[in-house]
């Protein structure tokens, strides 16, 4: 099977998924035996979907809690002139269950759909941000030991890789840029250690916003992302030379 970009990972992406046919799924197993590459990616498919799958319980449990007080439930007493015949119950028991199958089948389709969606989006940009490192100005960095890491800008944007972290559960790894206007530091996002890839990798771009510096930093316990970087210092980065102001 030749390993195309865009095919093994749409191969990929429907193997974590279970969407392969029974002849696709029998090459393309027989293909990762000797690829490297697409073991590496079904690996790192196979962290976002038990991210995504943790989610949608801490989603769940949530909902459950909200649903403490149960709606009040009217009760209406229908007399009938006769007891339904046998045939009459059997009827109304396969169009329940009848409708319940098409519901139930209708919700898993649609939600297979969107978790496709969202791992052909997380794909699509961690492609954007190792182009724009290999493309982009390298930024001299400062990483914690053990981990590597390449930060590079490209005009009013920036990205940033690495591999080589380890994070405890609970765990976040932060991402912050410096404004040097009035010297602060924004929260641009953050991730579970569920998201990172093989060998502990992970990878993302953004605007600049007129941020001067990058820093990650991996957090545990109460996170706020108000009270500016906390934690352990991952990477650091200058986006620009000090004589370029």
């Amino acid at each position: 099977m030749a390993c195309e970009s865009e095919r093994s990972d749409d191969l990929a992406l429907r193997h974590v998924l279970g969407a392969l046919n029974g002849a696709e799924s029998t090459a393309f197993r027989r293909h990762l035996v000797g690829c490297h590459d697409c073991r590496g990616r079904v690996a790192e498919l196979r962290g976002i979907d038990e991210h995504l799958t943790a989610a949608e319980q801490d989603e769940r449990a949530s909902m459950a809690v909200l649903k403490t007080r149960p709606a009040p439930v009217e009760i209406s007493v229908v007399e009938h002139a006769d007891p339904p015949s046998r045939s009459e119950r059997v009827l109304g028991v396969i169009i329940v269950v009848g409708a319940i199958l098409l519901a139930s089948f209708a919700f898993w389709n649609f939600h297979l759909r969107d978790r496709e969606a969202v791992y052909a989006a997380t794909v699509a940009g961690q492609q954007q941000a190792l182009a724009l490192v290999a493309s982009g100005d390298l930024r001299p960095t400062t990483t914690l030991i053990g981990v590597d890491a390449r930060v590079a800008v490209d005009g009013d944007r920036f990205a940033v890789t690495l591999t080589g972290l380890e994070l405890e559960d609970g765990q976040l790894l932060a991402i912050w840029t410096h404004d040097a206007t009035d010297d602060t530091w924004d929260f641009r996002g953050a991730v579970r250690a569920g998201v990172l890839g093989p060998l502990g990798s992970f990878s993302t771009s953004g605007e600049r916003r007129g941020a001067d510096a990058l820093r990650l930093t991996s957090q545990a316990g109460p996170f706020d992302p108000l009270a500016g970087p906390a934690g352990t210092t991952v990477v650091d980065a200058a986006f620009q030379d000090d004589d370029e102001g």
